[in-house]
């Protein structure tokens, strides 16, 4: 399990320090594998190919324009050509976008932090927890 989370920061990070990762973002079918599947369940599989056949077509698939909508997101949040603060920038994806990213905030931050970060940028959201 800690290899899962160690992939889902990583991703993240990646992310957040250049949104040109956004092709590697994979934290939104982490997530929900995390969410929805025990990690006893998921190494049951003893075949990649065989986990993907079973659980692809039960997770969310997202549109190309909802993850151009999350990327110019996270480029508001992260981007170092960041101006201004726009707490209701795309209000619509923040959150999911918050749900994605808080245990990763809360690994670096501190949960505390984080979630005082979470709601000056108007993400707060349920605690997601590893």
């Amino acid at each position: 399990m800690a290899l899962a989370w160690q992939q889902y920061h990583k991703r993240n990070l990646a992310v957040f320090e250049s949104v040109q990762a956004m092709s590697h973002w994979t934290t939104p079918m982490l997530s929900q594998l995390l969410a929805r599947y025990t990690w006893q369940q998921l190494g049951q599989f003893e075949r990649f190919s065989t986990l993907i056949a079973e659980v692809y077509p039960h997770l969310h698939q997202y549109k190309a324009d909802e993850l151009n909508e999350f990327s110019s997101l996270l480029q508001q949040l992260f981007g170092a050509s960041k101006l201004h603060d726009l707490p209701q920038y795309m209000f619509w994806r923040r959150p999911a976008m918050a749900q994605y990213i808080r245990p990763t905030l809360e690994r670096m931050m501190g949960q505390q932090a984080a979630t005082a970060w979470l709601v000056e940028q108007a993400m707060n959201s349920p605690v997601h927890g590893e």
